[in-house]
């Protein structure tokens, strides 16, 4: 995968294109840290890793009972493009 595929992911500004893509892309993908809670509400941690060494980190809602891909929350925390 080429970083310009992700920068061009991540600049759409979409959660749910871009968890698809998250999904369908990764080389692996595993919790990141513990549940955690911020004015009431208990978030987690996904790490999508790419196979050209690129990542990203993204929060969700713990306990969304629907798809992440439609979750209320799925907001970027941290990401690298890789090579």
């Amino acid at each position: 995968m080429k970083a310009s595929t992700i920068e061009w992911h991540l600049a759409r500004d979409d959660q749910v294109r871009l968890a698809k893509f998250c999904d369908k892309r990764k080389l692996h993908s595993s919790k990141y840290g513990d549940n955690y809670t911020v004015d009431g509400k208990e978030y987690f941690q996904l790490l999508y890793v790419f196979d050209n060494d690129g990542f990203i980190r993204v929060e969700l809602r713990a306990g969304d009972t629907r798809s992440y891909t439609v979750a209320d929350h799925f907001q970027v925390v941290e990401y690298e493009v890789g090579n």
